[in-house]
Parts: structure tokens; C-alpha cells; sequence
């Protein structure tokens, strides 16, 4: 098995989290490929991602919006990844994008082949086993239940978390979907895991 990383937020990300994640991946130039979705003005948002890792190593960087690209293009840049990134944005149509069957498995192999994977917000959100989208984050505002990625499983999060107030929403589907563990994670915060230690938490993380 591999590493994870959920963002409570956007980026741009801690260096601590990208030297973590840096360190997880052996030989000279890792390929690091980021998994996005198109929106008005998204190149700024790529550079926030990548920022802390060419400041440590030389890197590979390669960008995927899944929503422009054929599934068999997507798998094949996530089979060339050492370090997988998904985004954040609409959640919505990240979970349409990369909750396809193909795509989806292909990013449970590169876990479990003992890759690390990061999610910001909506990436965080759709990486895993049991999703739930806050009414802040879909065009109906209502919450909605959907299943995910399945990099983690038998817990559920929230994003944004004190940005958006969102204590009730993560209550009622935390008994809506009987997981007693849940965690409502604050921009500028991770929920990091890891094999070797479990789990860790930088930033202002909360456990309902």
C-alpha cells in the first residue's frame, strides 16, 4: 500500500507536505502528474501546485484535464506517474471525470503499488470509498452521497471545513452513512497516512 495526503483546501501546498511526499519517491527526477478538470483561469492554480517541489528536487511535471482527454490517455499518464496530484475545483465533475470504472482502478493500482497520492479539496473528497458533497459544493445545494476512488476507506471528510461551516452537513451524513469516523479538515490543512505511521495531521483537522 501506499501514501495519501487530503487538502482541506486548494493550493498552494506546504512545502512540508511536498518535501513528505518528495521523499517517497526513489532515483532522480520524479514524474509527478496532476489530475484537473477545466475551469476559467486554471493554469495559475497548476503553478501553486508544483511550486514547492521544483524549490527541492528537479522534476517532471505533467498536467491532465480529464474532462478534455479520452480515459485511455488518462491511464496511460497515470501508469508514468511517481507522484499522483488530483485538484480541486467542481466536485461534481471531478467524480464524473475520474470515478469512471478504467480510471478509477488505474489510480487504485498506482496506490497500492505503494505510490503516493495527494487530493486538494474535491480531490480529497473523491479519493474515497464513500463521498459526500456539502451543499456548498453542487449546483442543487443539498448534500449528495456518491462513492468514490477507494484510496481510504471506513471514514468520510469535509473540506473547507470552517470556510463553510460545515459541522451540521458532516453530522448528518456521518449517521446518514453510519461511518463513526469523520474528519472536517480546514484550508492550509492534511490529513497525511502512511503505512509506517498511520495517520498524521497538520493544520487545524477536526474528528466528529
Amino acid at each position: 500500500m501506499g501514501t495519501f495526503v487530503l487538502a482541506g483546501g486548494n493550493p498552494p501546498m506546504s512545502k512540508e507536505i511536498a518535501q513528505f511526499l518528495m521523499n517517497r519517491v526513489s532515483g532522480g527526477s520524479p514524474s509527478i502528474v496532476i489530475l484537473t478538470v477545466y475551469r476559467k483561469a486554471w493554469e495559475p492554480y497548476i503553478e501553486k501546485y508544483i511550486a514547492p517541489f521544483k524549490s527541492l528536487r528537479e522534476c517532471l511535471f505533467t498536467v491532465v484535464l480529464g474532462d478534455k482527454n479520452e480515459p485511455k490517455s488518462i491511464i496511460k499518464k497515470i501508469e508514468q506517474a511517481d507522484i499522483l496530484i488530483i485538484g480541486g475545483g467542481n466536485t461534481s465533475l471531478y467524480h464524473k471525470v475520474y470515478c469512471k470504472s478504467e480510471i478509477r482502478e488505474s489510480i487504485q493500482n498506482f496506490y497500492n503499488d505503494g505510490n503516493p497520492v495527494i487530493g486538494f479539496s474535491a480531490g480529497a473528497l473523491i479519493m474515497g470509498e464513500d463521498i459526500v458533497i456539502s451543499p456548498h459544493d453542487n449546483d442543487e445545494k443539498i448534500t449528495l452521497y456518491k462513492s468514490g476512488i477507494g484510496i481510504y476507506h471506513n471514514f468520510i471528510v469535509g473540506v473547507h471545513y470552517t470556510k463553510w461551516n460545515d459541522f451540521d452537513n458532516l453530522k448528518k451524513a456521518k449517521r446518514q452513512m453510519n461511518n463513526t469516523n469523520t474528519f472536517g479538515i480546514d484550508d492550509n490543512s492534511y490529513v497525511i497516512y502512511s503505512d509506517e505511521f498511520g495517520f498524521r495531521f497538520l493544520g487545524s483537522v477536526y474528528s466528529l
